[in-house]
């Protein structure tokens, strides 16, 4: 018989690992964008739009792993 306090904890466990997996594609996916932009010499406006989500998604990434280390300790 399955432990239900175990199960949900492997559920939040597979849900932070999807999400910190997401936010690390997303955020190397912007840095990548940027460095093409820059190469590209596209207008500085452009730039510090790219720069900005860059900086959105660096804090969703990092909230990300704050629930990842709430959830460590919690189990832990």
């Amino acid at each position: 018989m399955a432990n239900v306090g175990n199960t949900n904890l492997r559920d939040q466990f597979i849900t932070l690992c999807s999400d910190l997996y997401q936010a690390q594609n997303q955020f190397q996916y912007k840095c990548a964008e940027l460095v093409r932009n820059y190469e590209e010499s596209q207008p500085k406006k452009v730039l510090e739009e790219k720069k900005m989500d860059l900086e959105k998604l660096y804090e969703k990434l990092k909230e990300v792993m704050k629930n990842f280390v709430a959830f460590a300790a919690k189990i832990g």
